[in-house]
């Protein structure tokens, strides 16, 4: 879905992943998969975490994964993980892997919610190339980029009528000067949700960006086992990624 200018009394309930998936071709078997992780990592050595993303699912009339959160962003060239998931960024094992990544490289998988077939369907999979401590860095961060699509698309407090929807879907709760605060009352984690956005500007986990990653335009992996919202993700390497995608 183009999220395009929209009236004030809209709000645009997801967006879709299937044309951001055509920049991102990404691997049809697990041999290629694996080869790609091997490639993009020191060594050939990873780490990733694997976890359901419950606001996005497989639109089979659409033909493609829509979105409806906040986290992971995919708009602009850019994957960022900052809001949700909170307890998972301020463990300890993603911390411990995050300070090494120069020796070993953390990938985090991302899975759709289930399907009518009760499938979890393989959505994307992130290398993470920068993380930050709290929401005042990230924007820092966001802003010295002078990327005009990615600060629009993540910068969540003013409402932009243009087709990122940061207003909507940001997930940098700043404005254009980097004041850190509630975000637009139509966010997802806006004003009726005020628990969400002030736990994501609450320092303690880290603030995960890639500009390293695939998308999936059509479900190709599927989890072997059913996975519930877990606190932290589930762990997994070259190992044992055979053990829980199929």
């Amino acid at each position: 879905m183009n999220c395009g200018p929209q009236p004030l009394a809209v709000k645009v309930p997801h967006y879709s992943l299937s044309q951001i998936a055509l920049t991102h071709t990404a691997p049809t078997t697990l041999t290629v998969l694996g080869a790609w992780l091997h490639d993009n990592s020191p060594n050939g050595c990873w780490r990733g975490k694997i976890y359901v993303a419950s606001t996005i699912s497989w639109d089979g009339k659409q033909n493609t994964f829509v979105q409806r959160g906040c986290s992971p962003n995919y708009m602009a060239g850019w994957w960022s993980l900052t809001c949700c998931k909170h307890d998972m960024r301020s463990g300890g094992p993603l911390r411990r892997v995050l300070a090494q990544r120069n020796s070993e490289a953390v990938f985090i998988f991302t899975l759709a919610e289930q399907d009518e077939m009760n499938r979890q369907g393989l959505v994307s999979v992130a290398k993470m190339t920068e993380h930050f401590p709290d929401m005042q860095t990230y924007a820092r961060r966001i802003l010295s980029s002078r990327d005009g699509r990615l600060i629009s698309s993540r910068l969540s407090r003013r409402r932009q009528n243009d087709d990122l929807c940061g207003w909507r879907f940001g997930d940098c709760h700043a404005n254009r000067s980097g004041e850190v605060g509630a975000p637009h009352p139509e966010h997802e984690h806006g004003k009726n949700r005020a628990h969400c956005w002030d736990r994501d500007n609450t320092p303690g986990h880290e603030l995960l960006l890639s500009d390293c990653f695939k998308i999936w335009p059509t479900p190709v992996f599927f989890s072997k086992q059913t996975l519930k919202q877990s606190r932290y993700g589930l762990g997994l390497n070259g190992g044992t990624l055979s053990k829980l995608l199929r």
